[in-house]
């Protein structure tokens, strides 16, 4: 077996036994750990920090736009890649709008990923929710989509 490619499962119970050890493989050392049934290496999970995961998606991007609509006169903030969007009278609201609508959106995958995985435009998003997932405040959130709250 290669371990660099397929790493060899570990037992969900020797995990549990000594959960601190393998976390510190994985905060400490960087290691991606594999955990879950050695009879059934193909229901099991990886491992891996936080650290790591942003790292694979440090250069996701997304395609943000605000802008003011003349026939509604309002303003729309724009995510081309969720074609999603918020509008309001400002500037402020519509980007408000746009970041409760994105972050609801990120929840749900989140909350029934089986079903959005089917699909092949949300799969193809994966990267792009992930990044989102990982912001630590609605300012990062923000940040990460790329949008200018100053």
């Amino acid at each position: 077996m290669n371990v660099v490619l397929n790493p060899p499962v570990i037992g969900t119970k020797n995990f549990r036994d000594n959960l601190a050890d393998y976390l510190k493989q994985v905060y400490d050392k960087n290691q991606v750990l594999r955990v879950g049934k050695s009879n059934r290496p193909e229901e099991s999970a990886m491992i891996i920090s936080s650290d790591i995961l942003g790292r694979l998606v440090e250069n996701v991007t997304f395609h943000t736009e605000v802008y003011f609509d003349e026939p509604t006169n309002q303003h729309v903030a724009a995510v081309e890649e969720f074609n999603g969007d918020g509008v309001g009278d400002t500037r402020e609201e519509a980007i408000e709008m746009a970041l409760d609508n994105i972050e609801n959106l990120v929840e749900g995958f989140f909350s029934d990923i089986d079903w959005y995985l089917r699909s092949p435009k949300h799969r193809q998003l994966l990267p792009q929710y992930i990044k989102l997932k990982l912001a630590e405040s609605r300012e990062q959130f923000a940040e990460f989509l790329g949008f200018d709250r100053g």
